[in-house]
């Protein structure tokens, strides 16, 4: 007999369903309090090699998932005498141990083990040479010795320095010699821990000049031009090289004691520089003077910025330098609105009122006459503020290809993370675990990176020699590096095709994270400041109007613009810029913008200022793995707007190290540098801003 279904009732359907819920709930509660277990650990590698002076962070692989297990790693030496490991795996070496093996056990909360070897090895020095072996140096004066420790890798290089005759020279522990009175001493340098020396024979005697030469021979200068002239004097030890600078005719020329040379009238004369140490060698050149018209003019700097009430004297030069009317009897100066700023006759500005005036510099004779302009900017008194900082490429993954072990792997970046999450931590908090440095991140009202890969979980990608790719749910990482901003302008945005974009943006824009496109704009608002960053790849073939219109748009829209140029145009590998990426860099400030930074070579380069404005050209690699270039930098920038223009101010650089570990390659965890680590990256900074010429005595280098 068939029986018919009943069909229940809503309230029965209501019934079940809250059944349901409460088993789910009460399962996913189970889920959370439930430890899942590792199935196996083992160490990154099966041995280790460490010297005794340095120290070791010791990891290890997990096969599960990091985020799915709640278990925790241990490390444990055989023998603390030899090799002293903490919980945490980090590992040293006791004062006094030279060589040993030991061997580490890791063991899990859930009773895994794996087991590795560290040997620890000193390197020998087995041989010290001098830069020099014999030394001619005059009383009072100083030499510089250097040391070379054969092999390089010594584990104790270090050097002891000693004079046989201190009363005749004494030496320093940089090997800097200083010639105290007339005789013979020897200067010893000697590794303490091997014994080995070398030695340099030091004569202290009165040298005298023996040549004087100047850079030019002959010279024509204008009436009223000048130019420079140098001496050469030989030998360089010699103990008094200062000459005395003399014009057979002042009239027509005249030279100071630095070797200027200025014009007066038309006309020959002879200048001349002889020895002042009783050697009376000299050297002379042959001036000319007479009437050379300039061929341009400018002001230097072109943009001055200043207080209501402040006074500055204007100067300017011609082309050619040593051209006629370079005084302030041949210029003309005007403003074009003298009630934010006024120019007296002879160039002199007084600053009145919040705004901007044009300064205008007219020289040359009737009939020739050239001219010049200028900005004098008037501060406001309680203008709005935002402090900008910028690091260069983040990449938050790497390449899902293959299986190689290269640093710049994807499978590479999610191993750190399983590490990290061995000991207890949050995987994700792997990144940006040097506090110091999230400090510094954290000082700024937004800092803005190059995020130099796709947050995707699309499979197609382009066929490219390298790809670089993340997980959507990476982008949780940047929020806890205090980056509210990232550039999407670069070289790898594409790499998984439109999709790979568009789910980058999805991604930044769950975490709250601005997103700047290819030639185009994301504009965030901070303390009632609107600021436009604007990102574009510069190639060979792009033209700077393009970066004129762009910015010029996104001025009329925002107080301020920012611009992170990503320089393809530039070889890898290099820190040299040339006039191409200068002129982009040069057009974007011109249109309006304040501050403009750059990346994409893989290393940090200069610092130019210009028309006001910063160029920071390259930033250098923050986040990533397998680069050899490590060092990189936080460029921070106080932005004050003014009535009718942004002043830049408080420029700060902040030194980083793109590996928190003792690999030879990055391993995407930086940390912060200080001290002798950090001038080592400012050094950097400052010789490859020589080539824009940059007065870099304005920035702050935090050290």
């Amino acid at each position: 007999m068939n029986k018919k279904r009943q069909i229940p009732n809503a309230g029965h359907w209501l019934i079940l369903c809250a059944l349901l819920l409460a088993v789910a709930l009460c399962s996913a509660a189970a889920a959370e309090e439930t430890q899942v277990p590792l199935k196996k650990i083992k160490f990154t590698a099966k041995t280790y090699k460490i010297s005794p002076v340095d120290s070791l962070n010791l990891s290890i692989k997990l096969t599960e998932n990091p985020l799915f297990h709640t278990e925790t790693v241990t490390f444990e030496s055989s023998n603390p005498a030899i090799l002293n490991v903490t919980p945490s795996g980090f590992a040293t070496v006791p004062e006094g141990i030279r060589n040993g093996s030991v061997t580490v056990t890791a063991t899990s909360s859930g009773g895994k083990t794996a087991q590795c070897k560290v040997k620890i090895k000193a390197v020998d020095v087995k041989k010290i040479t001098l830069s020099s072996k014999s030394l001619r140096i005059h009383p009072g004066l100083s030499g510089s010795l250097t040391c070379k420790v054969v092999p390089k890798n010594a584990t104790w290089p270090e050097i002891e320095w000693s004079s046989s005759n201190s009363a005749v020279a004494t030496v320093d522990g940089e090997g800097i010699v200083k010639a105290v009175q007339k005789g013979t001493a020897i200067i010893t340098a000697k590794n303490p821990d091997s014994g080995k020396t070398a030695s340099c024979v030091v004569t202290v005697d009165r040298i005298y000049v023996s040549s004087v030469s100047l850079n030019l021979k002959k010279q024509t200068v204008g009436t009223g031009g000048s130019f420079k002239l140098k001496a050469t004097v030989k030998p360089a030890g010699a103990g008094n090289k200062t000459v005395a600078w003399s014009s057979d005719n002042p009239s027509v020329a005249s030279v100071d004691e630095n070797g200027k040379v200025t014009g007066r009238s038309a006309g020959k004369t002879v200048i001349r520089a002889v020895s002042t140490d009783g050697s009376n060698r000299s050297a002379t050149c042959e001036v000319t003077v007479k009437e050379i018209i300039p061929k341009s003019v400018s002001l230097s700097p072109k943009v001055r910025t200043l207080d209501p009430g402040a006074k500055v004297r204007l100067s300017y030069s011609t082309t050619p330098s040593y051209s006629s009317y370079n005084g302030s009897d041949f210029a003309t100066w005007t403003s074009s609105d003298p009630s934010v700023a006024s120019v007296s006759e002879n160039g002199e500005v007084t600053a009145h009122q919040s705004g901007i005036a044009e300064i205008t510099l007219t020289v040359g004779p009737t009939g020739s006459r050239i001219s010049a302009k200028g900005q004098v900017r008037v501060r406001s008194s309680s203008p709005k503020t935002v402090t900008v900082g910028a690091v260069g490429d983040v990449i938050l993954g790497g390449d899902p290809r293959g299986s190689s072990q290269t640093h710049a792997k994807l499978k590479v970046f999610r191993k750190h993370l399983s590490s990290y999450a061995a000991l207890g931590n949050d995987p994700l908090d792997y990144v940006f675990r040097d506090q110091a440095l999230v400090d510094e991140l954290k000082a700024d009202d937004i800092t803005v990176a190059n995020l130099e890969c796709a947050l995707t979980n699309e499979g197609r990608h382009q066929n490219e020699v390298f790809l670089f790719k993340g997980y959507p749910s990476y982008a949780a990482i940047l929020p806890r590096g205090s980056i509210e901003v990232c550039s999407l302008a670069n070289n790898h945005n594409d790499d998984f095709h439109e999709k790979g974009i568009q789910d980058t943006k999805k991604a930044l824009a769950a975490h709250g994270v601005g997103a700047i496109p290819e030639r185009g704009s994301c504009i965030v608002t901070r303390n009632g400041v609107r600021v436009g960053f604007f990102g574009m790849r510069v190639k060979g073939s792009s033209k700077p109007s393009v970066v004129t219109q762009k910015v010029s748009a996104l001025k009329e829209e925002c107080d301020v613009v920012y611009v992170f140029f990503h320089f393809t145009c530039t070889t890898k590998s290099t820190w040299k810029y040339g006039s191409h990426e200068r002129s982009m860099a040069h057009a974007a400030v011109d249109a309006g913008a304040s501050v403009v930074v750059g990346a994409h070579p893989h290393m940090l380069s200069g610092i130019e200022i210009y028309n006001g404005a910063y160029i920071a050209y390259g930033l250098g690699d923050m986040v990533v793995g397998g680069t050899n270039e490590r060092y990189n930098f936080l460029f921070r920038t106080k932005l004050l707007v003014h009535e009718g223009f942004v002043e830049v101010a408080d420029p700060t650089v902040v030194s980083i190290y793109a590996n928190s570990s003792k690999d030879r390659l990055s391993n995407f965890s930086p940390i912060k540098l200080t001290g002798s680590k950090a001038d080592a990256c400012i050094s950097r900074i400052r010789s490859r801003s020589a080539q824009f010429g940059t007065d870099l005595s304005g920035i702050t280098f935090v050290r």
